[in-house]
């Protein structure tokens, strides 16, 4: 589903306004000019796309994480779904807040979510917030094989992917419209910080083991 979002230019439209990304005026390009200028409408296909993909994301999240209670699998592969699981909720929802501000929280697939009303911001970042420190705590520094790797690179989440969203997020926090203010600046840089600690460990073990 993460993959669906991000192969496609049109969830990330609503990011780009005041771009000037097209001027052509007759291309299939209009709804990037719409958002350039502000004026985009309901049916905006950027729009719609970045509401429906990333809401696609939190379902196949939500299922993941359901699913892990009955599976029993390896443990260690399964903090490793629900690592990627949570990262990808938290970055679906950190997405959607900062284009479209209050949202319905989608935590459940059961039927009685599907009628939730918006939540105030502050308890999305909540949300946020936690699904990113639980995939801090569940993913992997790095992996060794396929499908996780490819061509010498990790493709899915790691920890280190975790903590620099997380450290994203707080800096989001700091800022309009929550305003949180120099203890939240302070959050995200000793995140940062964390990330390059994780990767120099990451690597130190990656060497110990040739």
């Amino acid at each position: 589903a993460a993959s669906d979002v991000y192969k496609r230019q049109n969830p990330m439209y609503p990011q780009w306004q005041g771009d000037d990304i097209t001027a052509n005026p007759g291309s299939n390009k209009q709804a990037c000019a719409a958002l350039d200028a502000f004026d985009s409408d309901g049916a905006n296909k950027g729009v719609t796309e970045a509401w429906t993909q990333h809401y696609a994301v939190i379902k196949t999240a939500n299922l993941i994480i359901e699913g892990s209670e009955k599976f029993p699998g390896d443990k260690a592969k399964i903090a490793t779904a629900l690592g990627n699981a949570h990262f990808w909720r938290a970055y679906s929802y950190y997405y959607l807040v900062r284009v479209f501000g209050k949202l319905p929280i989608i935590t459940k697939t059961n039927i009685e979510q599907f009628d939730a009303q918006p939540s105030e911001i502050e308890k999305v970042y909540e949300l946020i917030v936690q699904d990113l420190k639980d995939a801090i705590n569940e993913l992997p520094t790095g992996y060794d094989k396929e499908p996780a790797r490819l061509f010498g690179v990790d493709v899915w989440a790691t920890k280190q992917a975790a903590q620099s969203t997380l450290a994203a997020v707080y800096m989001s926090m700091a800022g309009y419209p929550l305003n949180k203010g120099t203890e939240y600046y302070k959050l995200a840089a000793e995140l940062a910080k964390a990330v390059s600690y994780t990767h120099l460990r990451a690597h130190e073990t990656e060497a110990d083991l040739v």
